[in-house]
C-alpha cells in the first residue's frame, strides 16, 4: 500500500520532480523490487546528477559492493520528490528511511555485482567473491581470486589475505562470511599450482618443483609443522633432506641463517609463524651447517680431483705427441730406403766378383 502511494505521489508531483531533479540527483526506483535485476538496472540507469549524468557510472568501477549499496540506497531516497506539502512529504521520507534500514529494499550483492558489469562492461573486481559457500571453498577462492587479478602471490598468507579482502568487497557489511574460517594452506598450494605457467612462484630457500599437477610452490615442504620432529621437518622445509644443493652453500652458513630460512619458509606456508612454534634450537642448526659445509668440501674436492686429471692429461698428451715430419727423409721410409741401396750394392759387387774370376779362369 506505502508503494503505491509513493507512486501515484511521484506522478502527480511531476512537475516538482523536474524543479527538485534541476537543483540535485534524480532517480525512479521507487517501488522497485530488488530481487528482479531488469528493475534493479532501470533504477541504477534512471540515477542522475543535476547535470544529466549518471552517478553511478563516475565510481561503481573501482568500488565495494557495500559503496553501491549506499549509492543505491540514495537512488531510492532520490525518487522521493518534494511536494508543495512539505509535511507530508518528510513522513514519507522518514518512512521511506525506516524501510531502507533494514536492507529489504536493496538488492544483493550478486545482483549489483551483475549491474556493474552490465554498466562498465567489466565485472567489479569483487565480482567472483559473492555466493561465498564453505562446503567447496577452494573453488569459490580461485573463482574470487580470479576477478581480484590476484598476482605475484607467493605465500599461503598472501593468498588468504587477498582471498579474504575481496570476500569483504562483495559482502553488504564489508565482514567476513558467517562461519568463515581460514582453510588450510594446502588449498592455497593447489591454487598457485594451477595457475602454472602463468605465474611464477619464487621462494628464497627453494625453487618450485614441478609435478603432474602443476608447478607446486616450494613452501608446501614447509606445511605440516611437528615441532616433536623438527629436525626432519627443518631439512624437508629448506629442500635438503635428499641433496643438499650448491645454492645453499653460501646462505646456510650459521644456526641464524639457518633459523631465519627455516622461519621464512614456515610464514609463507602458514602466513605466520604456525601455532606451537618453538625457536629452532641451535644444535639442530649447526646438523644442517656441518652438513652443508661438508657437501660444500666435498664438491670442491671433486672439482680439484678433477682439474688434476685433466691437467695429468694434458701433460700425457703433450709428452706422446710425434717429432714433426720431414717429408720423405723421416720415420721407416728412409730406413728401408738405405737398406734396399746397401744390397743392391752388395749383389751388384757380388755379380762383378764373380765374373771376374770366370773371366781369369777361361
Amino acid at each position: 500500500m506505502r508503494v503505491a502511494f509513493l507512486l501515484a505521489l511521484t506522478a502527480v508531483l511531476g512537475v516538482a520532480g523536474q524543479a527538485h531533479a534541476a537543483g540535485g540527483r534524480s532517480a525512479e526506483c521507487l517501488g522497485t523490487d530488488p530481487k528482479d535485476f531488469s528493475a534493479v538496472y532501470a533504477c541504477m540507469s534512471s540515477f542522475r546528477n543535476s547535470n544529466g549524468q549518471n552517478v553511478f557510472l563516475g565510481n561503481i568501477a573501482t568500488s565495494d559492493c557495500r559503496t553501491v549499496r549506499i549509492e543505491y540506497k540514495a537512488a531510492v531516497e532520490a525518487s522521493l520528490i518534494p511536494g508543495a506539502d512539505r509535511a507530508a512529504y518528510l513522513h514519507e521520507r522518514k518512512n521511506l528511511s525506516d524501510s531502507l534500514r533494514d536492507g529489504s529494499l536493496i538488492p544483493s550483492c550478486e545482483i549489483l555485482a551483475r549491474a556493474v558489469r552490465e554498466m562498465t562492461g567489466n565485472p567489479p573486481y569483487w565480482g567472483g567473491c559473492t555466493g561465498w559457500d564453505g562446503a567447496a571453498q577452494d573453488t569459490h577462492l580461485k573463482s574470487c581470486l580470479e576477478t581480484m587479478k590476484a598476482q605475484r602471490l607467493q605465500g599461503c598468507g598472501d593468498v588468504f589475505a587477498k582471498y579474504e579482502r575481496g570476500l569483504r568487497a562483495a559482502d553488504p557489511d564489508s565482514k567476513l562470511p558467517s562461519g568463515y574460517a581460514r582453510p588450510d594452506c594446502t588449498v592455497a598450494a593447489d591454487y598457485l599450482a594451477s595457475l602454472a605457467p602463468r605465474m611464477q612462484i619464487t621462494s628464497s630457500t627453494a625453487p618450485a618443483q614441478a609435478t603432474g599437477g602443476g608447478v607446486r610452490p616450494a613452501w608446501e615442504p614447509c606445511m605440516d609443522y611437528d615441532p616433536a620432529d623438527v629436525a626432519t621437518h627443518l631439512r624437508r622445509c629448506l629442500g635438503i633432506a635428499e641433496k643438499i644443493p650448491a645454492s645453499t652453500f653460501m646462505s646456510l652458513t650459521s644456526c641464524q641463517s639457518v633459523r631465519s630460512a627455516y622461519e621464512a619458509g614456515l610464514t609463507k606456508a602458514y602466513g605466520r609463524l604456525p601455532d606451537g612454534y618453538i625457536v629452532l634450537p641451535c644444535s639442530v642448526a649447526d646438523t644442517v651447517v656441518a652438513d652443508v659445509k661438508a657437501e660444500k668440501t666435498r664438491i670442491e674436492e671433486e672439482k680439484r680431483l678433477a682439474n688434476a686429471e685433466i691437467q695429468r692429461q694434458l701433460a700425457l698428451s703433450a709428452a706422446t705427441v710425434p717429432a714433426p715430419g720431414r717429408g720423405f727423409f723421416s720415420g721407416e721410409r728412409i730406413t728401408w730406403t738405405i737398406l734396399v741401396l746397401i744390397l743392391a750394392g752388395g749383389l751388384f759387387m757380388g755379380w762383378r766378383f764373380i765374373k771376374r774370376r770366370a773371366k781369369t779362369a777361361g
